[in-house]
């Protein structure tokens, strides 16, 4: 379920191959791409000059923006209120999120969970003030509020760096 999933399903049908999904932590996907234990891997995985050392991209097929996701009542109104060290910010262990605001708020005002969920959950129960997420994940604001202008991040397909070029495969994407 997905824009990932449903993006490598309509790749997969026109190549006649069939997709196989391996669930697993966020964090876990680029060494299970290095080790072979994914033929290829597609999460929303944000280029960085860190990654480019042991994976290679493909063609970015969205860009997101990393926000700052508040209840809607909260006195923060940007991430610069989480720099002073007075909040909490959770994000999702392994993503840019995660290495973004660690360099901005620093590791006394992170609080890192398995997936967003778990972060959601913890803001909603008030043992966080924010998460630091991709914009793109949340389209409704309903009780919260969002500062969306940092951090832009385009996302890839990552492949073992020894393997063949991905991005003629990963070119069919914008006529789907």
């Amino acid at each position: 379920v997905g824009f990932d999933i449903d993006l490598m399903q309509e790749i997969c049908n026109r190549l006649g191959m069939e997709l196989q999904i391996k669930d697993m932590n966020f964090d876990a996907i680029v060494t299970a791409v290095q080790t072979g234990n994914l033929d290829l891997g597609v999460s929303g995985i944000t280029i960085t000059d860190e990654r480019k050392e042991s994976v290679a991209f493909s063609d970015p097929y969205f860009v997101a923006s990393q926000s700052i996701l508040v209840p809607k009542d909260s006195p923060i109104t940007s991430y610069e209120d989480l720099v002073n060290g007075d909040y909490t910010a959770g994000v999702q262990l392994g993503t840019t999120g995660d290495l973004t605001a660690t360099e901005i708020v620093g590791e006394e005002g992170m609080e890192r969970y398995t997936t967003y969920f778990e972060a959601v959950q913890a803001l909603k129960q008030g043992k966080i003030d924010a998460i630091v997420i991709d914009y793109f994940h949340w389209t409704e604001q309903g009780e919260w509020k969002f500062d969306p202008k940092y951090w832009p991040d385009p996302a890839a397909m990552v492949k073992e760096l020894e393997e063949m070029d991905i991005h003629p495969v990963v070119s069919i994407w914008p006529t789907i």
